[in-house]
């Protein structure tokens, strides 16, 4: 356990470097197959299905703290081509990278508009709840939800975290 989360903390201290099964077993001194249980009994997935999810996560936090384009982000969390990566994230979150930005962009202000002064950091770390949770697009996706409900529900969530 404790050596694959070694290997989990070696692969994302650069996500711009991609490594195969074979370079990481090679450079942790374990086999193939032990490298591949064991990632799979520590977080349920296989290395490349939890990197790709770690890639996402982290895109979606740069979405929403930085000015960073589509592009510059792509680059950051590992991909050479922007669009493979604005490809990914959908397949991921069902919502382009740019429309992830722009709804989440318009929540927020709104929620501000309601008279609720919170911290951009709030909001921030709000969003990344609802990211981890995998809540975040399917709640922004609720057309129907009245704004009244969101109010209610950001400030249980705020006092929650009091």
């Amino acid at each position: 356990m404790k050596l694959t989360k070694e290997i989990a903390a070696f692969i994302t201290e650069d996500l711009t470097m991609h490594y195969t099964i074979e370079q990481l077993s090679e450079r942790f001194g374990i086999s193939m197959t032990t490298l591949k249980k064991g990632f799979h009994g520590v977080y349920g997935t296989s290395v490349y299905s939890w990197l790709r999810n770690y890639r996402m996560q982290t895109a979606q936090k740069l979405l929403l703290e930085t000015e960073l384009s589509v592009a510059e982000i792509a680059h950051q969390v590992g991909y050479e081509n922007p669009n493979k990566f604005s490809t990914a994230f959908k397949s991921v979150y069902e919502i382009t990278p740019t429309q992830f930005r722009n709804r989440t962009s318009v929540w927020m202000d709104r929620w501000h508009l309601l008279g609720n002064g919170q911290k951009t950091s709030d909001y921030i770390r709000l969003w990344h709840w609802l990211a981890e949770t995998n809540w975040c697009h399917n709640f922004i996706l609720q057309e129907e939800l009245r704004w009244k409900n969101l109010q209610a529900y950001f400030l249980q969530w705020f006092w929650q975290q009091l």
